[in-house]
């Protein structure tokens, strides 16, 4: 059943329409410059989006590979097993939602400073060329790991309300014809969850 709707009177869309065009004029004012000629982005351009498109893709991969298996397992551990602490931590995980980003830059600059000794002992022992891969790829796996954990709380409600509203008689059913915990989370729980994650 749908909610009644209310027509919207014809002064609203109008101050709207205005709205939306004031907020627009910045975004006008930097046309110009874009499409504009610039012997500087032809030179820096196909080294630079190559660099930004790879390091994007990796880290998103990465970080919503991270936060996809992080929320959807906490998110079934929470719901349908029963260990100690199981209510704090269903409300616990939700916690990184309270954690700005600039935080998580200064968790991400405090782990690469103390990197930095590692890195410096790889330079000494094994070279500059070791070191300047384990550094670069020592990056994207910090930055993976601190988006991918300020991020899997968003799968992880969703997951959970789903694992919670499945009719647990579909996973009874499974225990009963004798599947383990693992087969009846892959082979049923996971599928119906699908949309959710």
């Amino acid at each position: 059943m749908r909610a009644a709707a209310f027509p919207v009177p014809r002064g609203v869309w109008i101050i709207l329409a205005l709205t939306v065009l004031v907020l627009a004029v910045p975004v006008w004012g930097l046309l110009p410059e874009v499409t504009a000629d610039s012997p500087y982005w032809e030179r820096l351009a196909p080294r630079l989006f190559r660099l930004y498109v790879k390091d994007t893709l990796i880290l998103t991969l990465a970080a919503g590979a991270l936060a996809v298996v992080t929320g959807t397992a906490a998110a079934w551990l929470t719901s349908a097993c029963r260990f100690p602490g199981q209510r704090i931590f269903s409300w616990a995980l939700v916690l990184p939602l309270a954690l700005p980003g600039y935080i998580a830059v200064y968790g991400y600059h405090f782990l690469l400073t103390e990197a930095s000794g590692l890195i410096v002992w790889l330079r000494e022992t094994a070279g500059t060329d070791t070191a300047s891969l384990v550094e670069e790829n020592l990056r994207y796996v910090i930055l993976s790991g601190i988006l991918g954990m300020v991020l899997y709380p968003y799968v992880y409600l969703t997951a959970r309300a789903s694992f919670r509203r499945q009719a647990a008689s579909v996973i009874e059913a499974s225990r009963l014809l004798g599947r383990s915990a693992t087969v009846t989370f892959f082979r049923i729980a996971l599928p119906l969850a699908r949309p959710a994650i």
